[in-house]
């Protein structure tokens, strides 16, 4: 079922002129990158300030409209350094043989112009996958 499901978002995000992928080179996690300072800086986050000891490990996927990247979030795999939960809360989650498999999905940025409305909905569909 999750495989129709992919094929589906697949076909819809064509069809609406997305394409989502994962950042596979350091041009494309730069583009990532730039979307986040700029989506955070309308937060209050300084430029630059967006990054973390957690980007070295972890995966990128992003979607792209025209070329552009309009949407991207970031999946943490678990490390040494363990995953972000553990040093922000009271949390220990290196107990156990399934952490293995375990990442923690982190800074969900969409551009402001595609926030909202029927224009999200093929991110979200991504993220519900």
């Amino acid at each position: 079922m999750l495989k129709v499901k992919i094929l589906i978002f697949r076909i819809a995000c064509r069809l609406l002129g997305y394409q989502y992928r994962t950042a596979t080179t350091k041009e494309e996690v730069e583009k990532v990158y730039r979307l986040r300072d700029l989506v955070y800086r309308e937060f209050s986050y300084e430029e630059g300030k967006t990054k973390d000891e957690f980007d070295e490990y972890s995966d990128y996927v992003f979607i792209e409209k025209n070329n552009e990247v309009v949407g991207a979030v970031r999946i943490i795999k678990n490390s040494f350094l363990g995953l972000p939960i553990e040093k922000f809360f009271n949390v220990k989650l290196n107990e156990g043989e399934y952490l293995r498999n375990v990442c923690e999905v982190s800074r969900l940025t969409i551009k402001s112009q595609y926030r909202g409305g029927l224009r999200l909905v093929g991110i979200g569909i991504l993220i519900g996958i």
